[in-house]
């Protein structure tokens, strides 16, 4: 289910770059960039959460941080739950 989650994860960033690039029409294109802009802000918050207030269970390190901005929680869940083991 993860690997699946970040397959899926790191088409929609390849979807949001060709969109940037023009392969879409203007208004499909501006609705995936949107929507890449939120998902960017989600996983922004992860990685603040990552730093705080989950940072003596994850014990994050600098590689983490692209990781959680292109994953996020597909990231972020294998290493809360390995914590908690």
């Amino acid at each position: 289910m993860i690997m699946a989650g970040r397959v899926i994860t790191l088409l929609f960033w390849v979807l949001v770059g060709a969109a940037l690039l023009g392969f879409f029409p203007p208004a499909q294109g501006a609705w995936i960039i949107r929507l890449g802009a939120l998902i960017l802000l989600a996983h922004a918050g992860e990685v603040v959460l990552m730093q705080t207030l989950w940072k003596d269970r994850v014990k994050p390190v600098a590689s983490d941080i692209p990781m959680v901005l292109v994953f996020g929680a597909f990231w972020l869940i294998p290493r809360l739950k390995a914590s908690q083991q």
